[in-house]
């Protein structure tokens, strides 16, 4: 693996750049593995998530819990109701779809079954002839 080679050269050798510049890796990567490698040693050299720790949009706990005793208390009602009372409560509301996410999480949402689309061109009245000539159609 490459990140060890450098971290272990690195710990022996005093000019840093140059090192890093053998290996073919940018000084601020070179830095950056060398203070993993202090912190962790050899575990700080595996790969690391990319993903942020946290979102600087993200609701407090606090939040959520209030959004989803808000659905406890009104079952029948609709995001976009909860983020008008949560607005009237706190002066301050996520947006739908932040409510959403929270709903669907605590699994208090239900999907909307697809209404059956009518069967397109047809002029029946759904009646049924008991005689001969007695239902007339339009159509030739």
């Amino acid at each position: 693996m490459k990140a060890n080679g450098v971290a272990v050269e690195t710990m022996r050798t005093s000019i840093f750049a140059l090192s890093c510049q053998e290996y073919g890796i940018s000084a601020k990567t070179g830095y950056k593995w060398k203070e993993r490698f202090g912190v962790k040693v050899l575990a700080g050299m595996e790969e690391e998530s990319r993903r942020p720790k946290s979102h600087s949009e993200q609701l407090a706990e606090e939040e959520v819990c209030e959004i989803v005793r808000l659905k406890l208390a009104h079952l029948s009602w609709g995001r976009a109701r909860f983020a008008e009372l949560y607005l009237r409560r706190h002066g301050e509301v996520a947006s739908e779809s932040t409510f959403k996410r929270v709903l669907e999480r605590a699994g208090l949402t239900q999907r909307r079954r697809r209404r059956r689309a009518p069967e397109a061109g047809r002029l029946s009245s759904g009646r049924e002839a008991a005689a001969v000539n007695e239902v007339w159609d339009g159509r030739f």
